[in-house]
């Protein structure tokens, strides 16, 4: 058995070359520019020749585009402007927005004022309510005063007349 391995080894190792030649075949080709490397470099050129087509319909989109975009803003700015009904009753109807915002502020500041006005007036009519309590109590209290001092008129006739001020003694 020694001996037969030793001659099916050569026989394998040509196998194996063979086997090697053609996969180099398949893969360059007999000339180097055809098999799989060829198929390989014909798929790129086409590859990047379809890059090169792609990338200048993108170009053409973007000025394209940017084309449109000028046009609509020209007719936004300019044309429209000029012939659109709805623009001007657009801006007709902020305007009476806005007019009405600044009634409504107006009216808010008027209410306040009114507000202010009344509260003063309300102190105002404290104060004088106060005072002419105070003075009634101050003419009550001398009217006393002057009956415990022995007044003859009588409590009722010193309040009269330190209210309506003397009284003409004439009359009944």
């Amino acid at each position: 058995m020694g001996n037969g391995e030793s001659e099916l080894q050569p026989k394998d190792i040509g196998k194996l070359w063979g086997a090697i030649k053609e996969i180099r075949t398949a893969l360059i080709g007999i000339d180097g520019t055809n098999g799989l490397r060829g198929e390989f470099r014909e798929f790129a050129e086409r590859m990047e020749a379809r890059q090169d087509e792609h990338e200048a319909q993108l170009k053409e989109r973007v000025e394209w585009e940017r084309d449109l975009e000028s046009r609509l803003q020209l007719y936004l700015t300019k044309t429209r402007k000029d012939t659109c009904e709805g623009l001007h009753a657009l801006d007709v109807y902020k305007e009476q927005l806005e007019k009405e915002d600044r009634q409504i502020d107006e009216d808010k500041q008027e209410q306040r004022r009114m507000s202010l006005e009344l509260k003063k007036m309300r102190t105002t009519m404290f104060v004088s309510i106060a005072c002419v309590v105070i003075t009634v109590f101050g003419s009550i209290t001398v009217a006393l005063i002057n009956t415990n001092k022995g007044a003859t008129n009588g409590p009722v006739r010193a309040i009269q007349q330190s209210t309506q001020g003397p009284l003409d003694n004439s009359r009944p």
